[in-house]
């Protein structure tokens, strides 16, 4: 864990890979008195508008990770605090960057991952993918702390028959520092 100064202190907490290792970091944050969360990270990207490097906020999240189901009942996605995502959409909107916003899912059953899963997906309009976002979210509503999340897309999903997967590359390292810079300038600003 890293602590800046500034007007509030701001914590960046690092690496944490898997809903139930995420939740164990965000809990440990919050037990020390964490007020507000945003989350970064990486997905895979199920719609076949996006392309590596494209920047995804989540609106709502399907939860398909078995962690979020200790704080929240079934049937219940996961969604961010909307003022936060607000605030932040017009940050990066004053800032030249764009993103999209929509519908993701986070999985930890990467081996059940199927075509026809990922292709059900598409249809529900599914953006991208990741193994943590929704239990972060769910976890930081059920402790009343205002959050939100980013993700940068690191692999596109072709699911044309014979479709070659595409993954990460300069393009990917580029758009994460320049959304980590952002996310920290604007946390910093608030």
């Amino acid at each position: 864990m890293y602590t800046l100064a500034a007007t509030n202190p701001i914590s960046i907490i690092e690496g944490a890979y898997s809903a139930p290792v995420a939740v164990d970091v965000l809990e440990t944050a919050i037990a020390y008195g964490a007020k507000q969360a945003f989350f970064f990270g990486i997905c895979g990207g199920i719609s076949g508008e996006l392309s590596i490097g494209d920047v995804i906020i989540p609106d709502e999240i399907l939860r398909m990770e078995g962690t979020s189901y200790h704080y929240k009942k079934a049937g219940v996605h996961a969604k961010p605090d909307q003022k936060l995502v607000r605030e932040f959409c017009r940050f990066l909107e004053e800032n030249g960057q764009t993103y999209v916003r929509g519908k993701t899912v986070t999985t930890d059953g990467l081996y059940r991952q199927t075509l026809n899963l990922e292709r059900h997906w598409q249809k529900e309009e599914i953006l991208g993918v990741d193994m943590e976002m929704s239990a972060l979210l769910t976890v930081s509503e059920y402790h009343h702390v205002p959050a939100m999340s980013v993700l940068v897309v690191s692999d596109v999903h072709q699911l044309e028959e014979g479709a070659m997967w595409k993954w990460g590359g300069a393009t990917r390292r580029a758009s994460k520092k320049r959304i980590l810079d952002l996310l920290l300038d604007y946390i910093i600003s608030e």
